[in-house]
């Protein structure tokens, strides 16, 4: 666009600065030249660096014509006026170009008769070519152009100088790069902030990735987590104290197989003398520690099983207790022996015997975490060595996990054979302060269960063998109430705060045992969880809720819906979607009537798996509610993402709510969060008057307690729902408590 008539110098300048200002290298050549033709109403423009100074050579950096981007010229400058320019740093003809340099044979080509242009030079005063303005017509205006190119050309030339500094640094780090290919072993480069900035094709070629997948990432996104931290945290200290480190690590080799390594690395510096990152070489050192290893293997392994022997097994016993002793805490050692392994070696041969020890370690082996040891001492018996474990609640988890693995029938020459164990336990520190002493006492107690007839476990501690057995004997017990039908439910009533009517009820889990008595849920279901007794019981307590809730419609209450606890395992249960909706359609119950409670953590562990099964359980027409809201993560966030229809704040809130401000302001801030989201608020434990008229006054929805009435048996409940519908004045009076 050509000048306007109205626009003064000032003006255009401002608009070619802004035009600008913020490109650089190519685009801001492009850019400048648009600006200068549509300024100066020229065809042409230009900007030209040397090929070859001594010939007067030059080719162009950017060029115009006509108002679009043209190809690069390459002319020589003896007689043109781009010479004059080079040789006078400025110089200008408004017209006549062609008649004035007669061999300037591009500029007769292109027609030219106005000319003006000006050096650009470095910063050391070198030319370094001509930026140049032309046109078919006579300049309108010489000194504008003279202006223009006089205030851009300090621009153009440190812009210029910067291109050829780029590519001369682009060309060394080419030859560089070159270098570095050459040498065989893996070596990279990082800057302070620990990303990679460089590599050579030897680390390509051993990681599997190319150079442009591991510049910009750092170790966190090319390497295995425990790894990464273990080599960022040399990285990090490098950067803050200087220095070389070397340290041995492992890496996955493209291949796939796991190579042993020898990192080796120091920091680069900055021309300032600052840190400016790290150069790292890798060393492969598999093959040596593969002879090293085998070494090791005929000193401290047995030679059947591939476990560590006797000697090594002190070893690592000696290990952890000095660990104890300098950190606290304990460990556990189990002394395993095959029941009757005699027999098996006598009737079907050592050879078989050798099957049945080798299937025995592996199983057992496969039992225990990877920081565990197994240990073969000889012949049958086997220790296992737990570190980290103090209580015999853990130990009896891993004992259970061993005799389940080896209580699995062992095919050997076609014959079943059936493996039990007798283990014996001891505990650091209670039960011995030597390896000696625990291997000693793990072994006594493991010949008090072959005493009992095998097939079992006992603690050297009468004390934790008195509560080892109080708990299996509790396990027992729950493995047999749901075939004996000992469970029974027990429902909480719900109270509508605005309507004064039971709009629900909370189906409650009890267990009535004949051989321990009402045992206390807080006593089972962390059992029933652990040892998955919590799916089948889960599927029972939903059935039954939604039968007695049917039965309840049936007899009239058909507005009441029922809500059941979804336990973690329950809910991570493969199915679970599945068995709802079989339950609702035996059942014959319209979803709508069936709450399912979580917890926050229930939901927030493996959040996007949790949400597409809260989606699948509301497409059916499921209500959701949060139970114990508060308590758990409290990350609002599920609150949108997630199909949540009702919070329930928990009881500890509640509780205090009369008489603690804190307390107060979190339920005030749960019930007006709820509100804000579209969602019902339930508020449990509700005790008093005083504590339903606060919840009336915040306009809770729902509350639920023993001043509403306790949990009640089935016959209990209904005599209850009959009292209130017949005697009205039996409700609370809730009108006076609304605000």
């Amino acid at each position: 666009m050509p000048l306007r008539k109205n626009h003064n110098l000032k003006e255009t300048l401002h608009e070619m600065v802004l035009g600008v200002s913020a490109a650089v290298g190519d685009q801001f050549f492009h850019s400048l030249l648009e600006h200068l033709t549509r300024a100066l109403d020229v065809e042409y423009a230009f900007i030209a660096e040397y090929t070859d100074r001594e010939a007067m050579r030059v080719k162009t950096v950017a060029f115009r014509a006509d108002g679009q981007e043209a190809e690069p010229l390459e002319f020589d400058l003896v007689g043109t006026p781009c010479e004059r320019v080079v040789l006078d740093a400025y110089y200008c003809t408004p017209e006549g170009v062609c008649t004035l340099f007669p061999l300037d044979h591009l500029a007769m080509a292109m027609g030219v008769q106005g000319y003006a242009g000006i050096a650009l030079t470095d910063a050391a005063g070198n030319v370094l070519g001509p930026l140049a303005v032309l046109s078919r017509r006579p300049l309108g205006d010489s000194e504008l152009a003279e202006t223009m190119l006089r205030i851009f050309a300090a621009r153009a030339s440190a812009e210029l100088e910067r291109t050829k500094a780029e590519q001369a640094r682009r060309e060394q780090l080419h030859f560089l790069q070159v270098l570095i290919d050459s040498i065989p072993h893996p070596i990279f480069y990082k800057d302070a902030d620990r990303r990679y900035i460089g590599c050579n094709a030897a680390l390509e070629s051993f990681i599997g990735r190319t150079r442009e997948e591991i510049i910009g990432k750092t170790v966190f996104d090319i390497g295995a987590e425990g790894r990464a931290r273990i080599c960022d945290a040399v990285d990090r200290k490098l950067l803050a104290t200087g220095g070389v480190e070397s340290y041995d690590s492992t890496m996955v080799h493209t291949d796939g197989s796991i190579r042993d390594i020898i990192f080796s690395k120091t920091v680069f510096g900055n021309t300032d003398g600052s840190i400016g990152g790290i150069v790292g070489t890798i060393l492969d050192i598999t093959e040596r520690k593969r002879a090293e290893e085998a070494i090791q293997q005929l000193a401290y392994f047995d030679a059947l099983t591939g476990l560590p022997n006797r000697t090594l097994l002190r070893d690592r016993i000696s290990q952890l207790l000095s660990q104890a002793r300098r950190e606290g805490g304990g460990f556990g050692v189990l002394h395993l022996d095959v029941d009757r392994f005699k027999g098996v070696n006598d009737s079907l041969g050592h050879a078989c015997g050798d099957v049945l020890l080798s299937t025995v370690a592996g199983r057992i082996a496969s039992s225990v975490r990877e920081s565990d040891t197994v240990a073969r001492l000889g012949s049958d018996e086997f220790v296992v060595i737990l570190p980290g474990v103090g209580h015999e609640e853990d130990v009896v988890a891993v004992v259970r996990k061993i005799v389940e693995e080896l209580n699995r029938p062992i095919v050997i020459q076609g014959n079943d054979i059936f493996c039990t164990a007798s283990i014996g336990i001891a505990i650091y520190p209670t039960d011995g302060s030597s390896a000696d002493a625990l291997l000693k006492n793990a072994d006594m107690a493991m010949h008090k269960a072959k005493e009992f007839g095998g097939d079992g476990y006992q603690f050297y501690s009468s004390e934790l063998n008195h509560r080892a057995m109080e708990r299996l004997t509790l396990e027992t017990s729950l493995r047999r109430a749901l075939e004996r039908r000992e469970f029974l439910l027990h429902y909480q009533p719900l109270l509508g705060i605005g309507s004064g009517r039971i709009v629900g009820v909370e189906a409650l889990l009890r267990w009535d045992s004949p051989e321990l008595g009402m045992v206390s849920p807080a006593r089972f279901i962390p059992l029933a969880e652990e040892t998955g007794l919590i799916v089948p019981i889960g599927e029972w307590v939903l059935r039954s809720a939604c039968e007695q809730l049917r039965a309840l419609h049936e007899l009239g209450y058909t507005e009441l819906r029922v809500s059941v606890n979804v336990s973690a395992r329950q809910f991570r249960h493969d199915g679970f979607c599945a068995m709802v909706a079989a339950v609702l359609a035996t059942v014959g119950l319209d979803p709508r009537y069936l709450e399912l409670e979580l917890t926050e953590s229930v939901i927030m562990e493996r959040s996007e798996t949790a949400k597409g099964i809260l989606r699948k359980l509301k497409q059916m027409g499921v209500s959701l509610a949060i139970d114990d809201f508060g308590t758990g993560y409290s990350s609002l966030s599920y609150l949108k993402h997630f199909p949540i229809d009702r919070l329930k704040i928990d009881r500890t809130f509640v509780k205090e709510v009369t008489v603690d401000q804190d307390n107060a302001a979190i339920a005030e801030a749960i019930v007006a969060l709820a509100h804000v989201l579209n969602l019902d608020v339930v508020a449990e434990g509700v005790e008093t008057a005083e504590q339903l008229a606060f919840l009336a006054a915040l306009r809770c929805d729902v509350v639920q307690g023993y001043h509403i009435a306790r949990p009640l048996p089935p016959r209990n409940l209904l005599e209850f729902l009959e009292a209130r519908q017949e005697d009205p004045a039996a409700r609370p009076m809730l009108r006076s408590l609304q605000p």
